[in-house]
């Protein structure tokens, strides 16, 4: 009975940690495809982790933006489409408004500061922030760039220009710089000598690591907490040190 109750018990807790340790340690696949050719285009992209299992699919065309939540190849979800309203909207007044004047404001001597003085300060704050946490920014930086891993991407392109000479060089100057970007970027170009014309297709994929990047948020977190309370103390210290070098006030005397 004992064994029984303790294989339910860890199905139930291991069944959705196994889940989530699968969408958490297992790549986020996005990628996108889509075409542009005379004021006609399509664009479809998706992202779909727990090793392909469940994902998000957005089409972009004309008609507008379907969106769509899908479990392996059927569809979990989509948004439903809003029925037209029967009752037209009422017309608004575009006529002007009559001017009012208004009261003018009088300057008093204990006013606020402007609103440009308390940018300045804030900007001044922040710069200097930055500068302080620049070994920590950078750490970050570093470690966002690894959450992301390219995988392929393809670009078919028809190009020409008013010039066939402008047509000429910007052809020339694209295949000479495509040996340069490796096997994982294909581009083709069809050049156009004899009308203007932009149109083309394409694909993109990437790699998206979930772990590395909660990683990356929980080291930013602990490290920038230090750096704060770092800062905390210090100015906590310095600020007995100035209530110290006064002295006592007076009322503590009596």
């Amino acid at each position: 009975m004992l064994t029984t109750i303790l294989i339910a018990i860890g199905l139930v807790l291991g069944i959705p940690l196994a889940i989530l340790a699968l969408f958490i340690f297992s790549p986020i696949r996005a990628g996108a495809t889509g075409y542009y050719r005379e004021n006609d285009y399509s664009i479809s992209g998706f992202a779909r982790g727990c090793a392909g299992l469940c994902g998000i699919i957005c089409d972009i065309d004309k008609k507008g933006i379907q969106l769509r939540v899908v479990i392996g190849r059927w569809t979990a979800w989509h948004p439903r489409e809003k029925p037209p309203s029967a009752t037209a909207a009422p017309e608004k007044d575009t006529s002007p408004e009559p001017k009012r004047d208004r009261p003018e404001k009088k300057s008093h001597p204990t006013a606020k500061p402007s609103y440009w003085s308390r940018l300045q300060a804030l900007h001044t704050k922040v710069e200097q922030y930055l500068k302080d946490a620049r070994p920590i920014l950078t750490r970050f930086v570093k470690r966002l760039s690894k959450t992301i891993a390219f995988q392929h991407l393809e670009l078919n392109l028809e190009l020409g220009a008013d010039d066939p000479a402008l047509t000429g060089r910007l052809f020339g100057y694209i295949e000479a710089f495509k040996r340069i970007f490796g096997k994982r970027i294909h581009i083709s170009i069809t050049p156009d000598f004899l009308q203007p014309r932009f149109a083309g297709s394409g694909s993109l994929r990437l790699s998206i690591y979930l772990h590395r990047l909660i990683f990356a948020a929980l080291a930013l977190a602990v490290r920038g907490g230090l750096w704060r309370t770092k800062i905390w103390w210090t100015e906590r210290k310095n600020r007995r040190k100035v209530g110290t070098a006064q002295g006592p006030s007076p009322t503590m005397i009596l």
